[in-house]
């Protein structure tokens, strides 16, 4: 089985700024990211590198928690990117429910039950896998 990748929207970053104390800058593709010290953030290709003042380039990643940061800013990295993709952290079954909202696993079955992030609705894994096998489309779901 694979896990499904979950894509944050912009709000993702702005509570993570929020939450650390730093600011926010919205990578955009074709405009580099200037840093003190000489060097850059860009998008080259259909990845986020991080240029060094002396040319070298080193491809970055995110994963939740550990966004990329320069200069004290949380960077926003492009839709379509690695970093905008954090894997296995939905397990293998997300069920829409609408409005980007879903039912899904976690990696973290500590937090089942807990309000982790806006909307969805977290499951053990084995519980989501279990449900989605028996689930129709437009199946109604209710939850209280």
């Amino acid at each position: 089985m694979h896990s499904i990748a979950w894509i944050p929207r912009d709000w993702h970053y702005q509570k993570q700024a929020n939450k650390r104390k730093l600011g926010l800058t919205q990578l955009v593709r074709g405009t580099p990211i200037r840093l003190r010290g000489g060097g850059q953030i860009a998008v080259q290709g259909n990845g986020v590198v991080r240029f060094g003042p002396d040319g070298s380039v080193w491809p970055l990643t995110a994963t939740v928690g550990w966004e990329i940061v320069a200069d004290g800013q949380i960077v926003v990295p492009v839709y379509g990117t690695p970093p905008r993709k954090y894997g296995d952290v939905q397990g293998s079954f997300r069920p829409s429910l609408g409005d980007g909202c879903a039912l899904h696993g976690t990696s973290n079955p500590g937090c089942v039950g807990q309000a982790v992030r806006h909307g969805c609705v977290r499951l053990r894994n084995e519980d989501i896998a279990e449900r989605y096998h028996w689930m129709a489309v437009r199946t109604p779901v209710y939850i209280w």
